[in-house]
């Protein structure tokens, strides 16, 4: 198993950069634009334990544009209780041999939290498949999470500060 941790500090209060995750939009707004994925279908919300999400990832070659992957994932283990506020999502079927995504906003101070995304994965096929793969899915891993995480912080603060 491998493990990718993504913490930054969010100029928000906790329950605001919460809330701001559990809207059914969120999906969309934290997806990069150079990621080929669409929301398929959704059943329940974040609350609700055991709903799930479909994300369709396509092409998965621009040989065959017509072969695309569906990603179910299911929500557990919500908590919204401060200054605990998580939520999981468990890869039902994907495109990983294993996939649990927590996502934690834990308070800093009253104006500001840290987000954190902690990942457990295992790529397909094993040894092989993390020789070949591993680093591949860390640089995307770092890539997608730093615009995630980028995207959130704007979302509160979208003004950037000037320096002189």
């Amino acid at each position: 198993m491998q493990r990718f941790k993504k913490r930054s500090l969010i100029n928000a209060p906790a329950q605001a950069v919460f809330n701001w995750h559990k809207r059914p939009e969120a999906v969309a707004d934290l997806t990069p634009p150079w990621e080929p994925v669409t929301l398929q279908r959704r059943t329940g919300s974040i609350e609700e334990e055991g709903s799930e999400v479909v994300l369709r990832l396509r092409p998965l070659s621009p040989f065959l544009p017509w072969v695309y992957l569906d990603w179910l994932a299911r929500h557990e283990g919500y908590v919204e209780n401060p200054p605990t506020f998580e939520f999981t999502d468990r890869q039902i079927r994907g495109p990983f041999a294993y996939w649990c995504h927590t996502h934690r906003v834990i308070p800093n101070n009253n104006n500001t939290c840290w987000l954190e995304d902690d990942i457990t994965y295992q790529v397909p096929l094993g040894f092989l498949g993390q020789w070949f793969g591993g680093w591949y899915v860390r640089q995307k891993l770092n890539r997608m999470f730093a615009y995630r995480h980028a995207v959130t912080q704007q979302s509160f603060d979208p003004q950037p500060t000037q320096t002189h």
